[in-house]
């Protein structure tokens, strides 16, 4: 499906499925594989400040400092 858009095209999806995937969790937070499947993307994309208010996100909406070094540790933050 993507090998017939145009390199704009297909980044355009993928930031869409990004923030998508953002939206989500705002719905469903305790998900941590979605978690760090978002960090993960935001890091591939360069996008740091993104990046760096879904990290404050998640720390409010899960609170548990286990599980929010974890994320971190496999979404290659830390």
């Amino acid at each position: 499906m993507m090998r017939n858009l145009s390199p704009e095209q297909q980044q355009e999806m993928i930031e869409n499925m990004v923030e998508g995937l953002s939206e989500k969790l705002k719905d469903n937070p305790n998900n941590t594989q979605d978690w760090v499947r978002l960090l993960k993307a935001r890091k591939v994309l360069g996008q740091s400040e993104q990046a760096k208010l879904e990290i404050e996100r998640m720390k409010q909406a899960l609170k548990d400092p286990k599980t929010i070094e974890q994320i971190l540790k496999e979404a290659g933050y830390q």
